[in-house]
């Protein structure tokens, strides 16, 4: 299994921007690959996780933690919510991971 999270930061100590990284760990062998981002977001997400199956080849397992870049939130919209029957629905993180792995 391999975890995937954004640490927002002032990574340069007050040197330069702030800016999150966007950091993957194998749960198995504790090996880190990392990339700096500007921000959290489905972008960031998608371009880190493409560069790491280029690198290392599709992980088994894939673990993020519930921030709302990896789920679709409901904004407290009536509509919304009845839409998703009151439950925030999953991104469609495997369709893109497979299409990755392909590659």
């Amino acid at each position: 299994m391999v975890q995937l999270d954004g640490s927002d930061h002032d990574w340069l100590e007050g040197r330069g921007p702030k800016m999150v990284l966007m950091g993957y760990i194998d749960d198995a062998s504790s090996h880190f690959f990392g990339r700096f981002y500007d921000y959290e977001g489905v972008y960031p997400a998608m371009d880190s996780l493409e560069r790491y199956i280029r690198r290392f080849g599709r992980p088994v397992s894939l673990y993020m933690d519930k921030h709302s870049t990896y789920k679709t939130t409901p904004q407290g919209s009536p509509l919304w919510m009845s839409c998703l029957r009151g439950r925030a629905q999953p991104l469609r993180w495997k369709e893109p991971a497979r299409s990755l792995a392909s590659k």
